[in-house]
C-alpha cells in the first residue's frame, strides 16, 4: 500500500477507537448492539456450543433465541471469556474486521482505480459516517462487509482465471454471508449473474459448477432455517425463517412510499456520504459513465444494488441506517472516479477544499450516529445501584418511538445486570401475568422534555412518532407505589401480592 493508504488507515483506526470501553448506549443503534452483547454475555456464563442464548428481557423464563449464524459472537466471546471486558472486546473485533476489509479492498482498487482515484475512494471509506459508526459497533456489520468484499474479489479473480478453488471459495463466503445477513448479501448474487453470465450470453449460468454452488447455498439456507425454527420455536415462535423473510420483503406500499424514499435519500445524502460527495459525483458523471462501460464488475454491482432496493428496500435501507452499508464501496468507487475528471484535475485548490467540505458534514453526522441515550443511561444506572440482584423489573420504555412497542429490547437488562420483563402489547397474556407475579419493580421511562434539533428533524422525516403508552392499569393491578420520580424515569415498588390482570 502507498503512504497515503497507511495514513488514512491510521486515521480510520483512531476514529474507531473513540468509544472503546464504552457500553453500547453511546450511539443510535443500541437496541441492536445490546441484542448481540446480551447473547455473548449469556455465552460467557454458559457455553457457545448451544448456539442460542438466553434472553435476559424475558424475566425468569429460560427463553432462548438464535438470531443469526453467531460467528461474530464467537469472535467476541473468546477474548471476553479470557477476561477482556465484553464491550471492549466487541468494539475491537469490529474495528479489526473493518481494518481487514480495508486491506482486502485495496486488492479491488488495484484493478479498478489509479493512485489518485484510490486516495479519494479510501478517503470516503474511512470517513463515511456509517463506516465510522459501525466500524466499531457491537454487531456483525463489519464481518458482513468483509465477506462481501471477499466474495466480489473472488468473483473478479474467477473472471480473470476460472479455477475451481476460487469458485468454491466464493460460494463458501457467500453461504456464510447469507446465514449472517441474507438481505445485505443476496444482491451480490445478482452481481455474479450479470458480470459472469452476460459476457457468455447467460450460458455460463447453467454450468455444472454454478448449479452445484446454487444448490449448496440453498441447502445451507434451508438447513439453517430448520435449525432456527427448532431452537426458537418454544419461546420465539414468531422469530422463524419464514416470518423473518416475509418481514424483510415487506409490501408494495413500502416500495412506493414517498416517506420511505425520503428516508433513503437522507441516509444516503448525510450518513453514507456528504452532500459534496454526491455533488462531485454529479460533476464527474461523464468519467463514471465511461469507467462503467469498461468495468463490468462495478456495473453489475450497481445492478445488484438496484435489485437490493427493489427487493428489500422498505424494511431495510429505507428503515435502518446500517442497511445502507451495501452502497458504501460502490459509492467510494464512484467518488474516486469523479475526482479524476477535468473539473477537479485542473483545480488543485478545489481538491484540497474537498477534504474540508467532506469532513464538515461527515464528522457531525458521525456524532449524530454516536449520540448517547441519556435516559437509558440514567435509568440503568439507578437500577444497578438500587435494585437488588435477583429482583425482576418490568420495563415500560416510553421514552423513544423505537422502544415503546419493540418487544426484543435487552438494553435495560444488559446494562443494569438485572433481569427484566419488557412490557409491550406484544407480550403474551400468560407472560404478562407471570411478569406481574414475579416482578418486584416497575420502571417507566419518559420522553425528553425538549427535543434536540436532530430529533425534530428525524420526526419530520420519519413521521411515525407514537404516543407514550399509559400504564395506569398495570400499576393498579400490581399495587405499585412510586419510590423514585425523575425527569428521565419513574420507579415503582410492587406490593408483592399481585393478582392476575382483570378483564377491562
Amino acid at each position: 500500500m502507498s503512504r497515503q493508504c497507511w495514513i488514512l488507515l491510521v486515521l480510520g483506526i483512531s476514529l474507531r477507537l473513540i468509544l472503546v470501553g464504552q457500553p453500547p448506549v453511546e450511539d443510535n443503534s443500541w437496541i441492536r448492539q445490546t441484542q448481540t452483547a446480551d447473547a455473548i454475555a449469556s455465552w460467557v456464563e454458559e457455553s457457545p456450543l448451544a448456539l442460542s442464548a438466553r434472553a435476559s428481557w424475558r424475566g425468569d423464563l429460560n427463553a432462548r433465541l438464535l438470531l443469526e449464524l453467531p460467528i461474530y459472537n464467537l469472535m467476541v466471546w473468546a477474548p471476553a471469556k479470557l477476561g477482556v471486558p465484553l464491550d471492549v472486546a466487541g468494539r475491537l473485533v469490529s474495528m479489526l474486521l473493518w481494518v481487514a476489509g480495508f486491506f482486502l479492498l485495496q486488492r479491488l482498487w488495484i484493478r479498478w482505480l489509479d493512485k489518485r482515484e484510490t486516495f479519494w475512494a479510501n478517503f470516503l471509506f474511512v470517513f463515511s459516517p456509517l463506516s465510522i459508526a459501525f466500524g466499531q459497533a457491537i454487531m456483525p456489520e463489519m464481518l458482513v462487509q468483509l465477506l462481501v468484499i471477499g466474495m466480489v474479489l473472488q468473483a473478479v479473480r474467477y473472471g480473470e482465471r476460472p479455477k475451481a478453488a476460487t469458485w468454491w471459495a466464493m460460494v463458501g463466503l457467500g453461504l456464510v454471508g447469507c446465514l449472517l445477513k441474507l438481505p445485505e448479501v443476496s444482491h451480490i448474487y445478482l452481481l455474479f449473474a450479470v458480470a459472469l453470465g452476460w459476457p457468455q450470453r447467460w450460458n455460463g449460468l447453467f454450468a455444472t459448477r454454478v448449479l452445484l454452488g446454487g444448490l449448496l447455498t440453498l441447502a445451507g439456507l434451508s438447513l439453517w432455517g430448520a435449525l432456527t425454527n427448532k431452537m426458537n420455536g418454544e419461546w420465539f415462535a414468531e422469530w422463524n425463517s419464514g416470518s423473518n423473510l416475509t418481514s424483510f420483503l415487506g409490501d408494495l406500499d413500502g416500495r412506493i412510499s414517498l416517506r420511505n424514499w425520503t428516508k433513503f435519500v437522507a441516509y444516503q445524502l448525510l450518513l453514507l456520504a456528504s452532500p459534496v460527495v454526491w455533488l462531485a459525483i454529479v460533476i464527474g458523471w461523464k468519467n463514471i459513465k465511461a469507467s462503467l462501460g469498461q468495468n463490468r464488475w462495478m456495473l453489475a454491482w450497481w445492478v445488484g444494488l438496484a435489485g437490493f432496493v427493489l427487493l428489500w428496500g422498505g424494511p431495510t435501507c429505507m428503515a435502518h441506517a446500517y442497511y445502507n452499508l451495501p452502497f458504501l464501496i460502490p459509492v467510494c468507487w464512484a467518488f474516486g472516479q469523479a475526482m479524476d475528471c477535468d473539473f477537479w484535475r485542473f483545480r488543485p485548490a478545489a481538491r484540497k477544499w474537498m477534504v474540508a467540505w467532506v469532513l464538515a458534514v461527515t464528522l457531525p453526522m458521525t456524532a449524530y450516529l454516536l449520540r448517547p441515550d441519556p435516559i437509558l443511561v440514567e435509568t440503568t444506572k439507578w437500577m444497578k445501584q438500587y435494585v437488588p440482584k435477583g429482583d425482576l423489573v418490568i420495563i415500560k420504555a416510553n421514552h423513544s418511538v423505537y422502544t415503546r412497542e419493540y418487544p426484543q429490547d435487552p438494553g435495560f437488562s444488559y446494562l443494569s445486570g438485572r433481569g427484566a420483563w419488557i412490557w409491550t402489547k406484544f407480550l403474551p397474556p400468560a407472560e404478562q401475568e407471570r411478569a406481574m407475579q414475579t416482578a418486584r419493580w416497575i420502571v417507566e421511562t419518559h420522553p425528553p422534555s425538549k427535543d434536540s434539533w436532530w430529533e425534530v428533524s428525524r420526526k419530520k422525516i420519519k413521521q411515525h412518532e407514537r404516543a407514550p403508552e399509559d400504564i395506569a392499569l398495570l400499576l393498579r393491578e400490581t399495587r405499585a407505589a412510586g419510590v423514585k420520580d425523575e425527569p428521565a424515569f419513574t420507579a415503582y415498588k410492587t406490593s408483592g401480592k399481585q393478582k392476575l390482570f382483570s378483564t377491562p
